[in-house]
């Protein structure tokens, strides 16, 4: 995770701090040695430097002059001096610099760790907030994308960025939450996104920075350097294992959006490009998908005909409707390079034809309809060819229920309860009621509940200990006869259920009211 530099003319003492401390459980992975300036200049213009451990005194030059240059190059390294010399000038020139300690020869292994431990946790806690904010005011142009503008302001942060460092951006997209999250549990679940794709992704000797763009969009900047260049089909493995994670863990459907090497100053234009390609992702979903600078071959779309749709719709023909509507769009998701003015176009298209097929059936969209045409639901349901097939068929259930109610004085809650007290000795399933009702499950739940104040399951559950509590009073039927005659075949579960209910047994029950 971190590099270490050890500068110092004396060989044997270079290598004797190389070898004093296990590096690698202060989480360093790489130890460099100079015995000179020169050596440390071309390591530092080679590789990223976070702990810089250097003598002062030398023959081919100066450690303080050494820090003064490292300053100047904008390069951002905590440094520790290790020298013979006590003198007050040197260690105030030290602190001046920056430099986090200023240590004697010989010095005790525990007091060199424990310095470096503190350079670590310096980098730990500041360098990745004030990088984050730099990227954030980069990408919303608070920092013009300027080299010059860019080089100043990463010289008065710190930022340890080379003005000629490569980048690579990678876009992560949320597309859909597999289970309804509260405001609370979605954060928990955008952080766990954020750890993830730290552990996957840039703790596999990847150098970089996670930035929350917003809700469901995450980006990471990846420093390529010399010595650290993953190839495309790496990092095209890490995204798959973080998308697969994503999805078996945290319930959510993503895809990451790779960009192309590039500059500092060019990083906002390839972001914005990065976007576009998710704003347009209408078709594929858990995918990594590379940007291209070439188009992008558009194959024709084949255009449902409304007219025959709008016939349908005439006769009532809901089922062969709604088939031809999903075969419709699920070819659709074939097609490469359909975005989601596509999708606009077929919203607009069918919303047209909703609109006429209702005034010739007598009846008004905004009578019928709450939040399902507003200009919010319109941008919603063009994000992806699933989120319209959802869309459409709940329009449809509304719309051809209203139909049905125009033609008959019954409601439709009506007929739910009707259906629910004829078969209540019988299995009773939101799939099953949503079949002979002629809904989609998922409205069927959320009309009912909305009608009635209760939901479908509630209202079974109180229907069942209706009949069986008229059953216990009016019949001396067996409760455990009792209890099928209600669809329950577990006894003990109608005991349980009948008591959290009634605050009383059915056995108790039939005492009382006898």
């Amino acid at each position: 995770m971190y590099t270490l530099l050890i500068v110092d003319d004396e060989v044997y003492i270079a290598n004797k701090v190389k070898a004093t401390v296990d590096w690698e459980q202060l989480g360093i992975t790489k130890v460099f040695v100079a015995y000179n300036i020169r050596q440390a200049k071309e390591l530092f213009e080679n590789h990223s430097i976070d702990v810089m451990i250097c003598d002062i005194e030398m023959p081919q030059g100066n450690g303080l002059d050494l820090l003064t240059w490292v300053r100047e190059k904008y390069l951002k390294t905590e440094s520790i001096f290790l020298t013979c010399h006590a003198d007050f000038e040197y260690s105030k020139q030290a602190l001046r610099l920056g430099s986090l300690d200023y240590l004697l020869k010989p010095v005790p292994q525990q007091e060199l760790k424990e310095a470096v431990q503190k350079a670590i946790l310096k980098i730990k806690t500041e360098r990745p907030l004030v990088i984050e904010r730099f990227w954030l005011d980069l990408l919303q142009q608070n920092i013009p994308s300027h080299p010059e503008v860019i080089k100043r302001v990463l010289s008065e942060k710190s930022i340890p960025y080379s003005e000629m460092a490569s980048f690579l951006p990678i876009l992560i997209g949320v597309q859909l939450w597999e289970k309804r999250l509260s405001v609370r549990e979605e954060n928990i679940m955008e952080y766990a996104l954020r750890k993830t794709a730290e552990e996957l992704i840039l703790q596999q000797g990847n150098k970089g920075q996670i930035i929350q763009i917003k809700t469901g969009l995450i980006l990471i900047i990846l420093e390529l350097r010399k010595d650290s260049f993953p190839t495309e089909e790496m990092l095209t493995d890490l995204c798959r294992s973080f998308i697969e994670a994503s999805h078996q863990h945290f319930y959510c459907q993503l895809s990451c959006y790779m960009g192309e090497v590039t500059q500092i100053q060019n990083v906002l234009v390839m972001y914005d490009k990065l976007m576009y390609l998710h704003l347009n992702n209408v078709s594929q979903s858990k995918q990594v998908i590379a940007f291209r600078e070439k188009s992008v071959k558009t194959e024709d779309v084949s255009w449902p005909q409304m007219n025959i749709w709008a016939e349908m719709m005439k006769r009532g023909d809901k089922k062969k409707l709604q088939a031809e509507i999903v075969s419709s769009l699920n070819s659709w998701k074939q097609i490469e390079g359909l975005d989601a003015k596509g999708l606009k176009l077929f919203y607009q298209s069918f919303l047209q034809m909703l609109l006429y097929s209702l005034q010739q059936n007598g009846l008004k969209a905004d009578q019928i309809f709450t939040d399902h045409l507003s200009p919010d639901r319109a941008l919603t349901v063009t994000k992806s060819i699933n989120d319209l097939q959802n869309w459409v068929m709940e329009v449809l259930d509304i719309t051809f229920l209203q139909m049905q109610d125009e033609g008959g004085n019954e409601s439709f809650v009506d007929r739910i309860k009707q259906y629910i007290t004829s078969h209540i000795d019988q299995p009773l399933s939101r799939q099953y009621i949503a079949d002979y009702i002629g809904l989609s499950p998922d409205y069927l739940v959320k009309l009912f509940k909305k009608e009635t104040g209760i939901s479908i399951s509630d209202y079974i559950v109180q229907e069942r200990i209706h009949i069986a509590k008229e059953l216990l009073a009016h019949s001396d039927l067996p409760v455990s006869s009792i209890a099928q005659a209600v669809g329950y075949s577990n006894f003990a579960y109608f005991s349980t259920t009948f008591k959290k209910e009634m605050t009383m047994t059915p056995q108790d029950y039939r005492k009382t009211v006898r």
